[in-house]
Formats: structure tokens, sequence, C-alpha cells
């Protein structure tokens, strides 16, 4: 589901996503809390830049691979540890312009996923299905770089 916090003062949905990213320039490994097309918020453990300095960034998709990304840091929020990335739409080179497009098709999903967890949501409701869980191994992260998707 959209974050409805901002809703309003945003053109475009953010949905709650944990995607890695990389900053190659820093070596640095963070996690999207957030995206949308326009941008996300990385969670990360490191102070990389100030506001207004653009970074380069490397997103993990799902099941489709790493895109490259040149964004704008538009506020660091200590409390959170983490930046807010504006993403930078003028074509830099064809490879950012594809990737950008590439990953607006993949903030399109969203939307369906967002009504299959409506309907969801209210299958519980309804007591029409049960909620179930599964629980991490305590082997949860070594089985994740086993079975990781190298594209």
């Amino acid at each position: 589901m959209p974050d409805k916090t901002k809703s309003d003062q945003r053109r475009v949905p953010r949905y709650p996503i944990h995607l890695r990213v990389f900053f190659p320039k820093h070596g640095v490994m963070g996690y999207t809390i957030d995206i949308s097309k326009n941008g996300c918020f990385v969670g990360i453990k490191s102070d990389l830049g100030a506001e207004g300095m653009l970074e380069e960034i490397l997103i993990e998709l799902p099941m489709i691979g790493v895109l490259p990304a040149l964004g704008y840091v538009q506020h660091v929020n200590e409390g959170k540890h983490g930046m807010g990335i504006q993403f930078a739409r003028i074509r830099f080179s064809k490879e950012q312009s594809s990737a950008l497009a590439l990953f607006d098709r993949f903030c399109d999903i969203f939307k369906d996923i967002e009504i299959l967890r409506e309907e969801y949501m209210e299958m519980l409701e309804n007591n029409s299905l049960s909620f179930y869980e599964i629980p991490n191994p305590p082997d949860y992260d070594d089985l994740m770089k086993i079975f990781s998707i190298n594209v």
C-alpha cells in the first residue's frame, strides 16, 4: 500500500518495499524503505553527504536485476538513519534513460499488488482466510545468500 503520510504533497504514490541499494562511490549498502517513480528513501548506517549532492546508486529489483540510477539527496534523516533521494530524470546516458523506464514499469506493478493486498486483508477480516506466518530460521541470512539470484 502507498505511504499515506505525505500523499497529499506527493505527485506519485510511494510504496513500502525493501530493495538492496548500493552507493558505488562510497562502497556503502542500504535498503529502500519506500519507493516511487520519482525517488526513494534509503535506510543506511553511514553519512554519505549533504543535501543537494548528486549520487550514483544501484538498485536491485527482485527477479529482474540491478539498475543504475542518479539521484539528488533531498534530505538526510539522521533519526531514521537514511536519506531521501530524488531521481534525476535528465538523460545523462541512454543506459540511464532505459533503466528509469524499466524502474517506472516496476513501480506500476504496485498498483495491482495494492489491490491484491486489500483483497487479502478483507478476507482476513471476514474470516474467509486464516492468518499464517512463516518464522525465519536461525540461518535465514545464510540461506538468502545461497539462494539469491545473480543476474
